[in-house]
């Protein structure tokens, strides 16, 4: 009963409408407008169409239309091909590489294609079929050009100090801040960039794999009250310095250091200001509260018990030095955040902490789009307020429509508890465009091509995170439950007990190990497994997401119910956040009590 259940997929619709009439906003599907335009460096104008490869996404106007990943694909390559007419043995060959599939599959595709697109065969706008021969675009393919982009890199610390690395990181944090808010320029996110720190990697090496046409290097040398600060920004496709200076300052210059960089940035790549106003916040002046939170955030990312502690030591610490530094007040909302998601602390509590921090920083900033992202969060998991928690994550795109964290948390506690996957999908696409480098990111995608009835692709973006950051145990719990659905029950027990390794074995990965075993047919191991767990609640806590999963692959389904409930009043993050769409509560669906859940979500009928 459980491996059937968990095997059936979930289609992802091919427009971006969906009849989702009872989950608030669902009818105002152009209402999140991101500027799409602005996430990829290939984006084409197909009549009123706009295409940006990058992100995946097709927009008309105002409005998003979601293409499913294999349906895109065959877009593309009609596009990059026009004004030729692409026969169809050719589209089987790019659409699907090394995979045999007939005229059928190819026919049924430019089928759901027309249909996301509003086009007719009969009288064509945008794709025409020749008889016996293959499809072309119809109308005139634009290649627009490319807008701005940038990677600016850690600044290399000369310093003979060797604890300044988290100064030199900040140096470049606050420019990749500052750009981030511009319209019209690409910015990587800071996890990508850094990812080359202490690596001899060629800028065409760097430019090619983040998708960038300049990147801004340096380096900083601190000695007592003085610093020297070296940037260049160079052009990628030769090489050239755009523009380098060297500043020779007091410490205190640190900051019109930064805008200074940030202004030449702006000027060299033409990018237009909107306000006269300096493009570097000055979030604190206590440099040692700024470096305890890089440190701190840096812990958080890691999502392990040790590092979510030692995070929020950083955190508290720089709170104590300057109570009126807003951004520390948005780390501490995103460790309550992460430990309530990851299972390390009772969600209901953990959320009206990080409603606290979040509504500290915004009463200390208001402009910060972090803060108004994690208040959003609050509202979602939280009080099950949807349509407030839209309107703070909308607040926070019109603050920050490039920040990576702000997308990522509007797909994942907004859109996904209420079953928008077709309009999660390109913001998880958007924020991967911003942060190739970045494991979670990556992952994350992974995971929203899973629960959307794509398996393989879900397994290859796993195996990519893995690729990223093998220590990461989170690509590995995902790619566990993406295995599932493809009968690839002992490569899913491998990647769950990697997770376990990893992860220090925490309660999360010990309840989805005990569920692949139970689906591989290995009921006596997950039996222990399960037993373990309840061993282990006696005297510490235990998610419930972690018994439910157990219970479901054992298909003890009045149990998986009870432990759903629970999770659904503790605020577990990872049922609120998947009960809606979720294969794995499939057999669930036609009890009263499973719908009952849904009303008190705010997501019932």
């Amino acid at each position: 009963m459980a491996e059937s259940s968990l095997k059936a997929p979930l289609r992802l619709p091919e427009g971006g409408a969906t009849s989702q009439t009872n989950t608030p906003g669902s009818g105002d599907r152009s209402a999140p407008v991101h500027a799409t335009e602005r996430a990829g460096t290939e984006c084409y104008r197909l009549a009123d169409l706009m295409i940006d490869a990058g992100a995946g996404v097709v927009k008309r106007g105002e409005e998003i239309i979601v293409l499913s990943p294999l349906t895109f694909s065959l877009l593309m390559a009609l596009v990059r091909s026009a004004p030729a007419v692409v026969r169809r043995q050719g589209l089987l060959e790019t659409v699907w590489p090394n995979e045999f599939v007939n005229d059928d599959t190819l026919s049924q595709r430019v089928r759901l294609l027309r249909e996301a697109l509003g086009d007719l065969s009969e009288e064509p706008r945008y794709l025409a079929a020749l008889r016996g021969w293959g499809y072309k675009i119809v109308p005139d393919v634009e290649r627009l050009e490319p807008l701005p982009s940038i990677a600016v890199l850690p600044f290399a610390d000369l310093s003979a100090d060797t604890e300044n690395d988290c100064f030199s990181e900040g140096l470049a944090e606050d420019i990749i801040d500052a750009l981030t808010k511009l319209p019209g320029l690409r910015v990587i996110a800071r996890t990508s960039a850094f990812a080359f720190r202490g690596k001899n990697v060629d800028i065409s090496e760097i430019g090619a794999r983040l998708k960038v046409a300049t990147v801004l290097e340096g380096s900083v040398r601190r000695a007592g009250s003085r610093i020297r600060v070296t940037a260049q920004l160079i052009k990628v496709a030769d090489q050239c310095h755009l523009w380098s200076e060297r500043y020779d300052r007091d410490m205190t210059d640190v900051f019109a250091i930064q805008d200074e960089i940030a202004r030449a940035i702006v000027e060299k790549l033409r990018v237009r200001l909107t306000e006269d106003r300096p493009l570097v916040k000055r979030h604190t002046e206590n440099l040692e509260a700024r470096n305890l939170f890089l440190r701190g955030r840096h812990c958080i990312l890691r999502v392990t018990p040790e590092s979510l502690a030692k995070g929020k030591e950083y955190l508290e610490q720089a709170i104590a030095l300057d109570p009126g530094y807003a951004l520390a007040h948005t780390g501490m909302a995103e460790y309550y955040w992460a430990s309530a998601f990851w299972g390390f602390m009772i969600g209901s509590e953990a959320v009206l902490k990080a409603r606290s921090a979040a509504l500290a920083a915004l009463q200390l900033d208001d402009t910060l789009a972090e803060a108004h992202a994690q208040f959003g969060v609050s509202l979602a998991v939280g009080d099950f307020d949807w349509i407030r928690a839209e309107q703070e994550f909308r607040r926070a795109l019109e603050l920050n429509p490039a920040s990576p964290i702000v997308h990522y948390y509007y797909g994942m506690n907004c859109l996904r508890p209420m079953g928008r996957l077709d309009e999660e999908l390109p913001e998880a696409r958007r924020v991967v465009d911003l942060d190739p480098l970045s494991a979670r990111c990556n992952a994350c995608l992974g995971y929203l091509y899973e629960v959307t009835g794509h398996p393989e692709l879900a397994i290859a973006q796993h195996q990519r995170a893995i690729d990223l950051d093998p220590s990461m145990y989170t690509p590995y719990f995902l790619l566990a439950a993406a295995y599932a659905p493809t009968g690839r029950f002992d490569e899913a027990i491998a990647a769950a007990q990697k997770a376990c390794e990893l992860s220090g074995r925490t309660a999360r990965t010990v309840g989805l190990l005990a569920w692949a075993c139970a689906l591989a047919g290995r009921q006596g191991d997950s039996r222990e497994l399960l037993e373990e767990l309840r061993a282990r609640s006696r005297t510490a806590y235990v998610p419930p997401f972690a018994m439910m999963v157990a219970c479901a692959g054992l298909g003890e389904m009045e149990q998986t119910l009870e432990w759903v409930e629970k999770g659904i009043e503790e605020r577990d993050l990872m049922i609120v956040c998947s009960l809606k769409f979720h294969r794995l509560y499939a057999p669930l669906h036609g009890h009263p009590r499973y719908q009952a859940l849904l009303r008190k979500m705010n997501l019932g009928d």
